[in-house]
């Protein structure tokens, strides 16, 4: 599989950003990095059906393998659209070296 990075991802990760009102630990998205990434439409019915989504809001997204990414953490494009991470995050060391994410377009309200 060769996969070609013509897209930029912005990856936030989901950190402690400090202590609430009654001591909790408040969490949010805070920007880390930018990721290219081959992003396309999902056409594989299967995995629909198999995270119970919409096959019109699914997508699938190569990267390269030394890239860190973690199954909290949330993508945006420059469009301002966001997706999460389903499933597992799938890594193929072998021969052409890539990791493959199913993602999930947000809804905006």
């Amino acid at each position: 599989m060769i996969f070609f990075s013509d897209t930029i991802l912005h990856r936030y990760t989901y950190t402690s950003a400090g202590t609430g009102l009654y001591g909790e630990s408040v969490k949010e998205y805070v920007y880390t990095d930018d990721i290219p990434c081959d992003f396309q439409n999902e056409t594989n019915t299967e995995i629909s059906k198999e995270y119970g989504v919409d096959l019109q809001n699914l997508y699938k997204c190569y990267i390269d393998i030394n890239v860190t990414v973690n199954d909290t953490d949330q993508l945006r494009d420059d469009a301002g659209n966001t997706y999460h991470i389903i499933g597992n995050i799938q890594k193929y060391p072998k021969y052409h070296k890539y990791q493959k994410l199913h993602l999930v377009k947000n809804r905006k309200c």
